[in-house]
């Protein structure tokens, strides 16, 4: 069907976009033929300018980072770094990788995720984005019936998020300086519980 001629990932907290590259550069390492969306979600402007640019080959602010960090990327995949750099810019040119502010009640996801990463800062920083409510209607709208949340984060209010959205909780080792982070899985036939 429509859905899978196209793969859609969300990215709540663009950054320095090392979710966005990621992304670009799996798909093009797999040899991906089919529609890539992206959604990104950013509150600072500043970010999403800046990340843009240095797509582009602009000097930036951050120039020096974002050039260490594109440097792992060179490790781990090569030529196919620089190719996910040229990929995003095209994507965002044809208006299928979608830079947008803060991720709030109203905002609206133009189609269902398959991929959905999740770092939305922090309870004490966003407390509106870690409620039961805002996460329940939040992957109700924005998961495709197959698809996976990744989170550095992993909490009671978000395992319950998930398995009410059908999503099969998994409580995964922690990074930079975190004990625990998650991801959820969900499966056409494992869809929202009833219950």
């Amino acid at each position: 069907g429509a859905q899978n001629e196209r793969l859609g990932f969300l990215s709540l907290g663009l950054g320095l976009g090392y979710n966005e590259l990621l992304i670009a550069c799996e798909t093009l390492k797999l040899g991906f033929k089919k529609d890539l969306q992206i959604l990104s979600y950013e509150s600072d402007p500043r970010l999403k300018n800046n990340f843009l640019e240095w797509l582009a080959g602009r000097e930036v602010e951050f120039d020096d980072t974002y050039n260490l960090m594109f440097s792992f990327f060179v490790r781990d995949y090569g030529a196919t770094a620089t190719l996910a750099r040229e990929k995003l810019l095209e994507l965002a040119n044809n208006q299928n990788w979608l830079l947008e502010g803060a991720l709030t009640r109203e905002s609206i996801v133009s189609f269902p995720a398959n991929g959905i990463l999740y770092d939305a800062f922090s309870s004490t920083t966003s407390p509106d984005l870690w409620t039961d409510d805002f996460l329940n209607v939040f992957f109700e709208k924005s998961a495709a019936s197959e698809s996976m949340i990744a989170t550095y984060a992993c909490t009671s209010v978000l395992k319950r998020a998930e398995q009410k959205a059908g999503f099969q909780f998994e409580r995964r080792p922690g990074f930079a300086g975190k004990r625990n982070s998650s991801r959820g899985l969900r499966l056409p036939e494992t869809g929202p519980s009833n219950s």
